[in-house]
């Protein structure tokens, strides 16, 4: 009843149909995909995101347009820069290539249809990247999470939104060892869990050095979801028009991949909508970690809820905010508190300036 919303995916794996929502059947609790959450899923979109929101220091130079000139490729060290040419709505590595040069990656962009190419940008690689013990460049997935609900006063419809971030994520080692210069996707793409064979995933409490990176990442996670929760919060709103959505929690999971350099500095590479959370075949690891998400998840959406007889309209459950605030797997990024009557009509607005 409470995730009364979604629909699981039926048929074979590969061939599933994607899972439905059914907004007349409203959940107390509902995770589910947002419309605001597909401008940061896709890349396309992510990178104009940023950079709306004067936020490109975070991500590698992105290009957009096949039209750009050859770039400057030579590193300090000499070497010649790889790029990667990505599908925008694509996932789990698919649709990515890695090419030695600006030059040889723009001349396989511009062999793809007109269409197709539309669908694609190209980025450059990240320089120097924290390689692990065995040499191998690794990509940390990162869980954000955001929540909001909907308060109803006689004077607004009051929405209050939050991202946190779990600090327990997953380091996901390629395949092969690092090697610049050479444009391997085994040595510089392939990062999936389940997969590709040989890639490795361990927990962010395994290494040494979480401590010493996990603030920047933080800040870095900040400044990309606070732009993101205002059009969270509208969705809400406009959702709250379709049922009442007083005493209703909506929820989003997000998954964050981000690559650390050699300075301990983060880089932004993709946000994935809805991540992957299935046990991996044949890793203990990352099954136990992805089952370990789920449950925090509950824990904080679901749990409040069972824990009283009258859900989230009992004076004692904890409110949004206060969920929280006692520590915990997650760690505050943002919030915000809007007071919205935009959506009550212009007669209601009139009498309530009369009064």
């Amino acid at each position: 009843a409470a995730f009364a919303t979604w629909r699981p995916p039926r048929g074979p794996p590969g061939r599933q149909e994607p899972p439905k929502i059914d907004n007349d059947r409203r959940g107390i609790v509902e995770l589910r995909k947002s419309d605001a959450g597909k401008a940061l899923s896709n890349k396309r979109s992510l990178a104009e995101y940023l950079e709306i929101n004067h936020l490109q220091c975070w991500s590698p130079e992105t290009i957009m347009d096949m039209t750009f000139p050859q770039l400057e490729d030579s590193t300090k060290d000499g070497h010649c820069s790889m790029w990667f040419l990505k599908h925008a709505g694509m996932d789990r590595n698919e649709g990515v290539t890695v090419h030695l040069g600006s030059e040889a990656c723009l001349a396989a962009w511009r062999s793809l249809a007109v269409e197709e190419a539309l669908l694609y940008v190209a980025q450059r690689e990240v320089r120097n990247p924290l390689l692990d013990r065995e040499g191998r460049k690794f990509t940390l997935r990162i869980y954000v999470l955001v929540v909001s609900d909907v308060e109803e006063t006689e004077s607004c419809r009051s929405v209050n939104s939050i991202a946190v971030v779990r600090k327990e994520y997953v380091c996901r080692s390629h395949p092969e060892k690092y090697e610049v210069g050479v444009a391997d996707a085994a040595k510089h793409i392939h990062s999936t869990l389940g997969k590709f064979e040989g890639v490795q995933g361990s927990l962010g409490s395994t290494w040494g050095s979480l401590d010493e990176a996990w603030p920047a990442i933080k800040v870095m996670l900040a400044d990309v979801m606070s732009p993101f929760l205002p059009e969270y919060a509208k969705e809400a709103v406009a959702e709250a028009d379709i049922a009442t959505a007083a005493g209703r929690r909506r929820a989003e999971i997000f998954g964050v991949d981000a690559l650390l350099d050699q300075d301990m500095r983060p880089w932004l590479i993709e946000i994935n909508q809805s991540p992957q959370l299935l046990p991996v075949r044949n890793n203990e690891v990352a099954t136990a970690a992805r089952t370990a998400v789920i449950d925090d998840i509950l824990k904080v959406t679901l749990d409040p809820f069972l824990a009283t007889t009258a859900g989230f309209s009992d004076p004692a459950t904890p409110k949004l905010f206060e969920t929280f605030a006692g520590g915990g797997p997650w760690e505050e990024l943002a919030r915000q508190t809007t007071c919205d009557d935009v959506t009550r009509t212009r007669e209601d607005q009139w009498e309530k300036c009369k009064q």
